[in-house]
């Protein structure tokens, strides 16, 4: 984040807004990979040279603190089946990029600037006729299942 974008956070010299930007990738039943990325808010977004759609979605970021980041929330309204229909063709986990940004205008020009990057792994969909809900997994290396025959200390000295 730029010096003129934390003055004005500190001072609240200027109208801003603090829209959620997601970019959602995933690969369909063909093999091809999709990448689709959506903002909460009314108008189209455009940020590092990537236009990002307005959808009604939202999202609760993950709690943080000195030891821990812990899972978020990802809503979003399904008015359409289309969600439902990608979740069910999708052959592998979705990925999010989550980031959270601050829009404000500077002399006529609309400036988006980044507060906070995360990417998640979108786990358990849950639908129903009004939204769609995901678990945004911060980390799921460290829940892989290694069997021990495969990943042993004198395999993987890193285990040692």
């Amino acid at each position: 984040m730029t010096n003129l974008a934390k003055q004005k956070l500190v001072r609240m010299e200027t109208y801003a807004s603090f829209p959620y930007l997601i970019e959602v990738t995933y690969e369909d039943e063909n093999g091809v990979i999709h990448t689709e990325r959506y903002a909460n808010a009314d108008t189209e977004k455009t940020y590092n040279g990537n236009t990002y759609q307005p959808v009604c979605f939202t999202a609760v970021p993950p709690s943080q603190d000195n030891t821990t980041i812990s899972d978020g929330k990802l809503t979003l309204s399904t008015v359409d089946d289309s969600w439902v229909i990608k979740v069910r063709n999708a052959q592998k986990r979705m990925k999010c990029v989550f980031v959270a940004v601050i829009d404000y205008d500077e002399n006529g020009v609309e400036t988006i600037e980044e507060i906070e990057t995360m990417s998640f792994t979108l786990v358990k969909a849950r639908w129903n006729e009004e939204t769609l809900e995901f678990n945004m997994l911060f980390d799921d290396r460290m829940n892989l299942q290694v069997p021990r025959d495969v990943a042993t200390v004198l395999k993987v000295p890193a285990l040692g």
